[in-house]
């Protein structure tokens, strides 16, 4: 520093225009844009263009959102001016991220006045420089403009925004193709001065030290290295030993969002002196502390679940309204159970305020996200019971998991929907114990057998599995091909563990009979071989075998096989008078019966329409003029009955 004196003073002064002229350059400015707010999506694009001689640093962006709550940002530079459609926001289109992060963003859809979006900023844009700019939000506010240029000018450098520049669209890495429409927000900037030295990032620090499935949360340093020249490259390691450059992530801040306990760190570098940032581990929330709660609907108006029947959980709520149109049963109602690879009934009963639709929701793999490999479209109805069924995949996870189930008025939920938010509607949540998918197994064969002619045969198989299915097959001989049973005719059971077969002739002698055996996590295979065998009929024979003299005579009688004959008097329109105690009659002729045989049993069926059935004496009179008082068979008390 020069000093010089004259008559006694000291002077600085060119010490001190020297010092002026550096804080000068190296000001903060911010350029604020003065569009309408008009309209929004997502994306926006502009040129900032630097006319000083001397590079500048982009340190700050805010912009505007159109919905509140927690919400990802970001921005993207191109070291080009933009001069027509930019197409895809990408890195293979030459766009770079700047920086992103999740913010807590303010509904604005009137104003201009913008929030902060981003800060911390490195970008440096060199003397004489236009870099195209993409501005994102998930639900960013911007101006439809018309045709022509925009500037807005400060600090030596020049936002440019209208036609050829400004476009809009939906988030990155999709192109942008509304036009034109102008950014609504403010960038800052300062002078650019180089780094120096070795950089000292210090700890890597987190938005968020546990986190919930494919939730952003942002990363930045401890200690920003300040001026131009600085690089940075942040990288994700499994167990902070083993690292890996994350592709685009070379801002000074990093968004994202992770699936697995993940370790993170920023390799900062100034003038070839590298600094990797103390490793940081951002792990994961228990699933339970993950599922969403759908913004609040108005069940209000009969849009409402009033019963939950299936899996052993049967829950009346009535027809009461939720607070918001949520509630979590998971801790109320206890857990209903089913295992993987079973398709169970549900029924869900709706109020009447119109069309409802059902949706439903299994987190089979506990993840914490209702995702739309988990959705079931139950069905709809007005004021009714919706019976539909749910597949519970083999590949589930084993143990407690949440079942959410959503009505919504008027509109079919999509996979998709299990968080969304609309009008009207009501959404409900139930823990579920998926128990493990058991692989099939036979722990008894069927076995061969024979049986008189006439008479009824089962074949049974013993198993163990979950949900097994089971299908018979019948070959006439052993070297014959193998035929599906159908029931029907003697058969019946043809789907079951047992088949049975009724009123077998000799014609069946020697059939062979098998059943493939299958279910959810159970490949189909077969049983062993079993063999029926019908022997002719061995009729009764009286008196029972005994000694008799020679040439004495002996009468031998055979019983016939047992035989069914059933007799329908069709429809009898008979008027049953009150008080009448000769009642009505009606005769049965009853034909086909051999003569001499035995009947040993006999069996009425009546249908009778009657206020009051109890309050009728019923009789059966056979042909012997026996009778049978039925009355006794029918009820007591003058209940209400038919069909005896």
């Amino acid at each position: 520093m020069k000093l010089f004196y004259q008559k006694g003073k000291t002077y600085l002064f060119s010490t001190f225009l020297l010092l002026l002229v550096c804080m000068t350059a190296m000001s903060q400015t911010t350029i604020s844009t003065t569009f309408t707010n008009n309209n929004g999506f997502s994306l926006v694009t502009l040129n900032f263009t630097n006319n000083n001689a001397g590079a500048v640093l982009i340190t700050d962006i805010a912009s505007v959102c159109g919905a509140s709550g927690s919400m990802p940002v970001a921005a993207y530079y191109k070291a080009s001016a933009i001069a027509g459609a930019p197409g895809a926001i990408s890195a293979a289109n030459g766009w770079i991220q700047i920086g992103s992060a999740t913010i807590t963003a303010v509904a604005n859809t009137t104003t201009t006045t913008p929030q902060s979006f981003l800060s911390g900023l490195s970008l440096v844009v060199p003397a004489g420089a236009t870099y195209g700019i993409a501005v994102q939000a998930a639900s960013l506010r911007y101006s439809t403009v018309a045709a022509g240029t925009y500037t807005n000018p400060g600090g030596g450098c020049v936002i440019t925004s209208g036609s050829n520049v400004s476009f809009a669209g939906d988030v990155a890495p999709n192109a942008p193709t509304f036009t034109p429409r102008g950014f609504i927000g403010s960038i800052t900037f300062t002078g650019a001065t180089p780094c120096a030295g070795t950089p000292a990032p210090g700890n890597t620090l987190s938005t968020a030290g546990s986190i919930c499935p494919n939730i952003g949360f942002t990363l930045s340093t401890q200690n920003p290295t300040p001026g131009s020249g600085v690089s940075n490259q942040w990288q994700s390691s499994p167990n902070g030993v083993t690292w890996t450059n994350i592709a685009g992530a070379t801002g000074s801040t990093y968004n994202t969002s992770q699936t697995t306990a993940t370790y993170y760190q920023n390799l900062v570098t100034c003038s070839g002196n590298t600094t990797a940032s103390t490793p940081l581990q951002v792990t994961m929330n228990a699933p339970t502390a993950c599922y969403c709660i759908p913004p609040a609907t108005n069940c209000n108006l009969d849009d409402i679940i009033l019963n939950v029947t299936g899996i052993g959980i049967n829950n009346s709520t009535g027809n009461v309204c939720s607070v918001g149109g949520y509630n979590d049963y998971t801790g109320t109602v206890a857990p209903g159970s089913v295992a993987a690879g079973v398709t169970f009934p549900l029924a869900v009963s709706v109020g009447p305020g119109g069309t409802e639709y059902v949706s439903v929701w299994i987190d089979y793999n506990k993840n914490g996200v209702f995702e739309a490999t988990e959705f079931t479209a139950l069905g709809s109805a007005n004021g009714a019971v919706i019976n539909g069924t749910v597949t519970v995949p083999g590949s589930a996870g084993v143990g407690l998991t949440r079942m959410r189930i959503r009505v919504r008025f008027n509109t079919p939920n999509t996979g998709a929907n299990a968080c969304v938010g609309y009008t009207y509607g009501e959404t409900e949540d139930y823990a579920v114990n998926i128990t493990p998918c058991i692989v099939g197994a036979i722990t008894t064969q069927p076995a061969s057998g024979s049986v008189a002619c006439g008479g009824v045969k089962t074949f049974t198989v013993a198993t163990t599995g979950t949900a097994l299915t089971y299908q018979w097959q019948e070959r006439v001989n052993a070297t014959a091909p193998w035929t599906i049973v159908n029931n029907g005719g003697i058969y019946s059971g043809a789907t079951t563990a047992t088949l049975t077969l009724t009123g077998l002739s000799t014609a069946s002698n020697g059939h062979q009979f098998q059943v493939a055996v299958g279910g959810a996590c159970t490949p189909l295979f077969l049983s062993s071989v079993a063999t029926l065998t019908v022997t002719p009929y061995q009729a009764p024979i009286s008196p029972v075998p005994a000694i008799y003299c020679a040439g004495s005579s002996l009468q031998i009688f055979a019983s016939p096989p047992p035989s069914v004959t059933t007799v329908c008097s069709g429809t009898l329109n008979l008027h049953i008078l009150d008080g009448v105690i000769a009642g009505v009659n009606n005769t049965i002729n009853v034909a086909g019966i051999p003569a001499g045989a035995t009947i040993s049993k006999v069996e009425v069926k009546l249908n009778v329409v009657h206020p009051y059935v109890s309050d009728l004496e019923v009789v059966v009179k056979g042909p012997n003029g026996q009778v049978l008082n039925l009355s006794n068979l029918i009820g007591g008390n003058n209940d209400p009955v038919a069909d005896f």
